[in-house]
């Protein structure tokens, strides 16, 4: 039995060509790596007092904390205040502290480093209270990451409450009855008073 020549090599010709035209064998590539685990700043908040009637002063205290291995950059710090109460005084020992209304902000190139903490104060007078008879505060902070991404605002974990140290007074039933009873007696020896002098007139 002869063989054609042309056909033994056409066969090992077609199995080249089409091992070069399948795509290449893809090669294992080691796993991303996970984001660090950073842990952001602390914000706390402090009053002075727990009561405080209209007319006196409560001093906030801010701590903003950085309990982590990185630092922090572009740190902002936020607290608007409740309207009943007027802002006095502010004072921090980092950044600019501006007031805005009722808002107060501490901004300017502020960086956190490891283990690093700054405190601001806030002094305010109790104008009013709402019907609630309660005051609360918060304050929040943001940052920046080392990769530039901004952060947050994150707030305090427990506001502030500030109450009335004078809680007001509320008669009791039965005054409330003598009140209304001496009320309503006047009221007859007003109107007795005024047929009097109408009779005098006529």
């Amino acid at each position: 039995m002869k063989f054609n020549r042309w056909r033994v090599w056409t066969i090992p010709l077609l199995l080249a060509a089409l091992l070069l035209t399948l795509p290449p064998i893809a090669t294992a590539q080691a796993p991303t790596p996970t984001p660090p685990t950073w842990t952001p700043p602390m914000i706390y908040k402090y009053a002075d007092v727990s009561c405080c009637d209209p007319n006196g002063q409560v001093r906030f205290t801010i701590t903003v904390t950085n309990p982590g291995a990185v630092t922090w950059s572009n740190v902002r710090v936020t607290d608007q205040i409740d309207p009943h109460l007027h802002i006095d005084a502010v004072t921090t020992s980092r950044g600019t502290a501006t007031i805005t209304g009722n808002t107060v902000v501490v901004n300017g190139t502020i960086t956190l480093g490891p283990g690093e903490s700054f405190v601001i104060t806030i002094v305010c007078t109790v104008l009013s209270y709402p019907p609630s008879e309660e005051l609360y505060n918060t304050a929040s902070v943001e940052y920046t990451d080392p990769d530039g991404h901004p952060w947050g605002p994150i707030e305090v974990a427990v506001p502030v409450k500030i109450v009335p140290c004078t809680p007001p007074v509320i008669p009791e039933a039965s005054t409330l009855i003598l009140l209304g009873s001496g009320a309503t007696a006047l009221a007859g020896y007003v109107g007795l008073r005024v047929r009097a002098s109408r009779r005098k007139r006529g």
